[in-house]
Formats: structure tokens, sequence, C-alpha cells
């Protein structure tokens, strides 16, 4: 079991600089990966070498390991799933509450919805664009909602 695990956080922590390289490098595939990619990117090259996947995983591991014994049981690693997810939370709360008065208006969430779009929206565009011409034809836009569509399910 405790090799599962540590298995499971080995290949997520791998995952991301693959995904970043499949996206460019790990800048335009999505705020939170990104800023994923740079936390393991520790010399800030643009670039996540093996040493540094390495480091990470070893950090990330010896944080689920609450008590400290070498290992990583079911209930560690919940735990420490749950304290990332509630620490990500938080820093997309923070985001979001421009003002910091700890709410969220409609307007600050309305801003901050626009912002992704802007910054979603060239790659986007080049995924519907199949044949690279600048354009996005009917046919390309209808090829692209069926192709994210069957991808969700």
């Amino acid at each position: 079991m405790n090799k599962l695990i540590v298995t499971l956080m080995v290949a997520g922590a791998l995952a991301v600089p693959a995904m970043a390289s499949a996206q460019g490098g790990g800048h335009g595939f999505g705020q939170r990966s990104g800023n994923w990619f740079a936390r393991m990117d520790t010399n800030g090259d643009g670039v996540v070498s093996s040493e540094e996947i390495a480091r990470f995983t070893e950090q990330r591991f010896a944080s689920a390991d609450a008590n400290k014994d070498g290992n990583v049981t079911a209930d560690e690693f919940k735990a420490a799933r749950e304290k990332r997810r509630d620490e990500r939370m938080e820093r997309r709360f923070q985001e979001l509450d421009r003002d910091g008065d700890k709410t969220v208006t409609q307007e600050e969430y309305a801003a901050a919805a626009a912002a992704r779009a802007v910054l979603r929206a060239p790659r986007r565009f080049k995924r519907m664009d199949a044949n690279g011409d600048g354009v996005v034809s009917l046919d390309e836009m209808k090829a692209a909602r069926r192709h994210f569509r069957g991808r969700r399910r």
C-alpha cells in the first residue's frame, strides 16, 4: 500500500513537467499548474530538471509523512492532499479578493473570470484552428466542441 502511495505521488510530480512541455514550457496551460511548475523550478530557469523533480517529490513525501516514520499511510496521504487543497483554495480566494476585505464581491469575481478568459483565449483559439490558417471555421469550431465534450466524459 505504501509503495502504491509513493508511486502515485511520484507520478503526479512527474506528470506536471510532461504537461508543461506539451503545452510550451509550463507557462501557458493554466495558472494553478503554472504555479506548481514554478514551485518545482527552484532555480527559475523555466525548465524542471530531474534533480528538481526529485527534490520536489522528496519534500512532498516528507510533508505527507506526518509521523516521520519513513512511510505514508492512506490517512497521512489523505490529510496531506486535503491540506494542499485547503491551501490552494485560500490562495485562490486571496486572488479573487482584490481589496483584501475577506469577501469577494460580484465585481471582483467577474473581473477574475474575465482575466482568466483573456489569458486562455489564445490557447483555445490555437486548439480550434485545426488547419493553422489563423481563422476558425464553423466546421473547426464544431469539431473542437465535439472533441472537448468527449474528453470530459
